[in-house]
């Protein structure tokens, strides 16, 4: 199996990079639930409006995973077809690569029994892995429904059935589309099997 090393050296530089390295000054690590009401739409009075727009990692986030998806994608090339090269290999270390940029992002509040719910980075990352005909609306749906339910861990789950269905109508019956949802279901995964809680940064 061939390897781009400066490509998978860019990847690892930028995906595996802690959030709290991005994360300056005071902040609160909030459930969907607290975000909206403290931050997105506090109630009428309620001066105390969080700016969670002003956090880098609400900017930064969606690039770093997209760039990262981007980089560990030119560092493993696909074989050439009648090269006689078994495309597992490939696949796999993709696979591999992109879930433990993903899984860095989790990390961090695990002694305080929360997960950190790393939403933008892993919409950068949807956007490159995922042809653009099934991404945006796996994106939408993840999203809206986020904000319809107020939950992180459902908008995974909406995110999760978009892709396998659209998936399959665009793509096919393709082993492509294993490490999308595997990625999609990581940090729902990891927040169950630690028994924690999804949050996210908002400054304070």
């Amino acid at each position: 199996m061939v390897i781009n090393w400066i490509p998978l050296i860019i990847a690892l530089l930028l995906g595996l990079i802690p959030p709290r390295y991005l994360i300056k000054g005071e902040v609160r690590y909030l459930i969907f639930e607290d975000l909206w009401t403290k931050a997105i739409r506090p109630a009428h009075g309620d001066h105390r409006r969080r700016r969670w727009w002003k956090l880098p990692l609400v900017w930064v986030d969606p690039i770093r995973g997209l760039v990262a998806a981007y980089y560990i994608l030119e560092a493993f090339p696909k074989p050439v077809k009648g090269s006689g090269h078994s495309p597992y290999p490939y696949l796999s270390a993709i696979a591999v690569t992109l879930l433990a940029c993903l899984w860095m992002q989790t990390v961090g509040r695990r002694r305080s029994g929360e997960t950190i719910s790393p939403t933008g980075f892993l919409a950068g990352m949807i956007a490159i892995v995922l042809p653009y005909e099934v991404a945006i609306p796996v994106l939408v749906v993840g999203l809206a429904t986020i904000a319809a339910v107020r939950d992180y861990a459902y908008g995974y789950y909406a995110a999760a059935l978009m892709a396998a269905g659209f998936g399959y109508f665009f793509m096919g019956a393709n082993i492509k589309l294993i490490t999308p949802l595997a990625l999609i279901l990581l940090p729902v995964t990891v927040n169950w099997l630690r028994g924690t809680r999804l949050v996210v940064p908002v400054r304070c």
